[in-house]
């Protein structure tokens, strides 16, 4: 049955370098408020995530430097980030990058496929909403929008990291078809310099993923699916 709608306090549009400070307050919110039912992983990692942290990270994916000069245009066909608006505020943000060959040697040997070809993923990265707007949607739409911006450019298959001990976020991927396919302690050290197990997941087609969430939408969000859409039609209009 379809869902009370957002509309028309909702907007979905591509995330610019201005919005790193709004997008950082909602993220570490949303952050530490998702994580910390992970009792002993949230203990250990928990002081590593800062709005410090967070905002170079946000500048290192907008090839912003230290001193705030651009050095580079990362935002294009290789990666995107697209956030939600919801009167007026940042309300949620959905990144995706390039996967990079030669980081995880064990997933690059699963690309190629036995007719030949080689499986182009995506990486999603970042999704956080608000956590007083969640199970609205809007996780859904912006990862509709990336997916569809990673799919235009030239993107198939789809990769992503999570923390191996959250299990309910390890259970959602498995529900939405994809496949752990391998697992390795993270490089980043943590409280009493403790590392913590990162685990990979693949699934083989992008279209499709990307396809049930909008299925998920028009159920549930019927108003929502047609502003996505639309969003979709927006970003691809400027795309070369």
């Amino acid at each position: 049955m379809p869902e009370k709608s957002l509309l028309p306090n909702l907007l979905l549009r591509p995330m610019a370098p201005d919005d790193i400070p709004d997008v950082v307050a909602m993220e570490h919110t949303a952050w530490h408020e998702y994580y910390r039912q992970y009792h002993a992983l949230y203990d250990l990692i928990q002081e590593s995530v800062t709005p410090e942290s967070l905002t170079k990270d946000w500048q290192a994916f907008f090839g912003i430097s230290s001193n705030g000069d651009k050095t580079s245009m990362v935002i294009g066909q290789e990666r995107c980030a697209y956030v939600a608006e919801y009167q007026g505020k940042i309300a949620a943000v959905g990144a995706a990058s390039a996967y990079r060959r030669h980081v995880w040697p064990e997933v690059d040997a699963l690309l190629e496929q036995p007719d030949g070809t080689t499986l182009k993923p995506a990486k999603f990265q970042e999704l956080y909403v608000a956590p007083t707007l969640r199970k609205q949607g809007i996780g859904h739409a912006l990862a509709y929008l990336r997916g569809m911006h990673m799919l235009h450019a030239g993107f198939n298959a789809l990769f992503l990291t999570v923390y191996a001990d959250a299990e309910k976020t390890i259970q959602y991927h498995l529900k939405n078809g994809l496949k752990q396919v391998h697992s390795y302690p993270s490089l980043q050290r943590f409280k009493e310099g403790k590392t913590v197990e990162i685990a990979c997941f693949l699934h083989p087609s992008l279209q499709s993923y990307t396809d049930t969430s909008l299925h998920y939408l028009k159920a549930r969000h019927p108003d929502l699916a047609s502003l996505t859409q639309n969003a979709v039609l927006d970003s691809n209009a400027g795309m070369p």
